[in-house]
């Protein structure tokens, strides 16, 4: 069975939610995500991936990408609607227990017009939101 990685695109006054990764020396950002478990539906997992990794509660889902690559198959959807007003990494996430002095993460805020400074992964989320913002 194909892997499917469950993305959320959030948007507010000009600026993308996403996750700065600190990662075996490495600084890149990613939008909120990850795979679906077994038996939940792709919508179900965004959702969970976003209350996980921001602790924001989201509707209003619309898919803007979808795209396979070497790892496995990847679906982007914009959040149209969120809640709550500290985005932090959840507390019971796996993200949030893994963190160590080599491996850490944070969530921000980014302007749109940062973007194109930014290493972003995958390179396809990053060539996307490009032409999602018409940056490029």
């Amino acid at each position: 069975m194909q892997k499917i990685r469950a993305t959320a695109l959030v948007v507010r006054d000009e600026k993308v939610l996403m996750v700065h990764r600190f990662r075996d020396g490495e600084e890149y950002y990613v939008l909120p995500g990850g795979m679906t478990e077994e038996g939940e539906s792709i919508e179900d997992a965004v959702l969970r991936e976003l209350k996980e990794e921001t602790t924001l509660e989201g509707s209003g889902l619309k898919e803007v990408l979808d795209y396979t690559d070497d790892i496995c198959r990847n679906r982007i959807f914009l959040i149209g609607n969120f809640e709550g007003e500290v985005v932090k990494l959840s507390e019971n996430s796996p993200e949030y227990k893994k963190q160590n002095e080599k491996d850490q993460y944070s969530v921000e805020w980014v302007p749109v017009n940062e973007i194109l400074f930014l290493t972003i992964w995958p390179m396809q989320t990053r060539e996307f939101l490009f032409k999602y913002f018409k940056l490029a």
